[in-house]
């Protein structure tokens, strides 16, 4: 847990967060998203991964998520990180796929933060709206 919060504090504050939800990871109703920094060498770290279950009464799994649930899970992350030097931990720059979610999130909880799109799920939207 310590290793991550270093991370957190190397490789995440005042730069850029990489967060995307994982659906499906095993066959009970669970959601993993996880929250990424790069490393010197352009390498993903994992800096927080946020575990949780469906709610209740949902036929999906995908379904168990909304904008509430995942800014107060980012939020309780943010805030167990704490400061440094009497500075917050910030995040300027972040990039997600096109849900609006998570989007929703990331602006909740980091106000000035930039939102850019994946290229890839970007393409991927623009593909499957073609089609």
């Amino acid at each position: 847990m310590e290793d991550m919060r270093e991370a957190a504090w190397k490789y995440g504050h005042g730069s850029q967060l990489i967060m995307d939800g994982t659906f499906g990871l095993c066959d009970k109703r669970m959601l993993l998203f996880i929250l990424m920094g790069l490393d010197e060498d352009h390498k993903g770290v994992p800096l927080a991964f946020l575990l949780f279950s469906a709610l209740a009464g949902n036929r999906q799994t995908l379904a168990g998520y909304n904008t509430d649930i995942i800014a107060d899970l980012v939020g309780r992350w943010k805030a167990s990180l704490g400061s440094q030097n009497g500075e917050p931990f910030i995040i300027l720059v972040a990039i997600t796929d096109t849900d609006l979610m998570e989007q929703g999130t990331l602006i909740r909880v980091f106000p000035n933060i930039w939102l850019l799109i994946c290229k890839f799920h970007l393409h991927q939207c623009w593909r499957n709206h073609h089609n």
